[in-house]
């Protein structure tokens, strides 16, 4: 049985040599989600600091994340569809529109529910960073 390292190099060696050199990640397909993550990390770390910090801070963070992944994919809508991550991942007017849905469900899911979780004694900084991680699939 072949080794995997010989069989990937079998593979690279039938491709065209110019397409060795046009591979690229094209990372910016995936902009939005990585705003999401940011406002993720900042809340974490926002909550670090304390409740009381949290409860000033976490809200204005959580929107600022969404709402720049949500500009993001506005910019996205009929852009050229390229493959990202070596062909894993295309970003076409459908997939954006999907990402959209999600990203205002959650901005509107954290709109609704901030007073619940203060006066039930959940931690924001938690509950808002749990919202962004399952946004984040």
């Amino acid at each position: 049985m072949p080794e995997m390292g010989a069989l990937l190099f079998a593979t690279q060696a039938m491709a065209a040599p110019g397409e060795l050199l046009n591979l690229s990640l094209n990372a910016s397909a995936v902009l939005p989600e990585g705003a999401v993550l940011l406002a993720m990390i900042a809340t974490l770390l926002v909550d670090l600091a304390g409740e009381k910090v949290a409860a000033r801070w976490v809200p204005p963070i959580c929107y600022a994340g969404l709402g720049t992944a949500l500009l993001m994919l506005a910019l996205q809508w009929n852009a050229p569809v390229e493959s990202s991550f070596l062909g894993a991942f295309l970003a076409d007017n459908l997939a954006v529109a999907f990402r959209a849905v999600i990203a205002l469900s959650t901005l509107l899911s954290l709109l609704i529910s901030w007073r619940y979780a203060e006066q039930s004694g959940t931690p924001v900084g938690e509950y808002a960073a749990i919202l962004l991680a399952a946004t984040l699939g």
